[in-house]
């Protein structure tokens, strides 16, 4: 019998994504730190309609595993036609800080579904040349599940 591994689209991750509600700058402003979790939000895309395309193209790169690459030559046009004046970093920024975000999240649901099997759990950080010395401070700390310091310091806890 052949056993084949197939990739599956990350569930819990998906699940997270489908909760963020696209906002402006002013209704994100007005959100309080704990609900800022959900909003969807890029500076400098107000339109209601642009915000919605790029998020739908997100949800589509998450549930497909695309690439930064591609994502971009997917969205770019989308975000050209619109006047947008994306430049790749920025465009690597906002597809970077959610999918780790939504891949954080769908992480943490997993977790606490196993905390009972798993009381403690780990950081580990990538400790290469662009690791911040306060990141790499905290590679390899171990705390309880429940401990406060996940509250402030469970990955994504920081950009570029």
């Amino acid at each position: 019998m052949e056993i084949t591994a197939t990739s599956l689209p990350p569930k819990e991750a998906i699940d997270f994504w489908e909760t963020k509600v696209p906002m402006g700058r002013k209704e994100y402003d007005a959100l309080a730190d704990e609900a800022r979790s959900r909003a969807f939000f890029v500076g400098g895309l107000a339109k209601g309609d642009m915000l919605q395309a790029v998020k739908d193209s997100l949800r589509k790169a998450l549930q497909e595993g695309t690439s930064f690459a591609q994502w971009k030559k997917d969205v770019g046009p989308v975000l050209e036609a619109a006047g947008w004046p994306g430049n790749p970093q920025r465009l690597e920024t906002i597809f970077r800080t959610n999918m780790q975000s939504a891949y954080m999240a769908g992480r943490y649901a997993q977790q606490k579904r196993t905390v009972a099997l798993r009381p403690y759990w780990q950081m580990s950080g990538v400790n290469d040349s662009r690791t911040r010395p306060s990141h790499a401070a905290l590679h390899e700390v171990v705390y309880p599940a429940d401990h406060e310091f996940w509250d402030t310091y469970y990955p994504p806890n920081g950009f570029r």
